[in-house]
């Protein structure tokens, strides 16, 4: 299975937090932000999948670019999920690295993760705007200390819940 050239745009890091807000105001404290805030539930998002079965849970996701990455902080709110699940053995800090793919790339390169050995975890549709797009985890973790995403991310999500801090 050949690796899809688009594949080695690793671009996005994630923390994960127990509080968002106290996380943001620390990165903002030392010029990192503003953030863009979404609450997003798979309730309103149909297709999400978490260990092969349909998942339900919330979280509350903040990004912003730190020069060429975009900078995850990542608050898992209610259900059961990768966050969740990571959270408990290993606490806050670095959960996983995103690969943004072109969207003719995208199915290669799932295949591509699954060929070497690592099963998608989670994953779903990206509703947005523009088109919808996909995002995807595969447990990496063994293999290479954390975890892969792979996101067909769309240009426009919409409107951030809100904006932090404030601009």
């Amino acid at each position: 299975m050949k690796l899809p050239e688009s594949m080695s745009n690793m671009c996005q890091i994630c923390l994960l937090v127990k509080d968002i807000r106290a996380s943001m105001d620390f990165y903002a404290s030392i010029g990192i932000g503003p953030f863009k805030v979404y609450a997003m539930d798979t309730r309103d998002m149909e297709g999400v999948t978490y260990r092969g079965k349909p998942a339900d849970y919330s979280l509350e996701v903040a990004w912003t670019q730190v020069g060429p990455w975009t900078l995850e902080l990542l608050q898992p709110m209610r259900g059961d999920n990768i966050y969740k699940d990571w959270m408990k053995k290993h606490g806050e800090g670095l959960h996983h690295f995103g690969i943004y793919l072109k969207p003719e790339d995208y199915a290669d390169g799932c295949k591509f993760l699954e060929s070497q050995g690592c099963p998608q975890i989670m994953g779903g549709p990206i509703n947005a705007k523009d088109r919808d797009g996909n995002f995807d985890y595969f447990d990496t973790q063994e293999k290479y200390g954390t975890i892969f995403e792979l996101l067909d991310m769309p240009d426009d999500l919409g409107e951030p819940s809100y904006v932090y801090p404030e601009e």
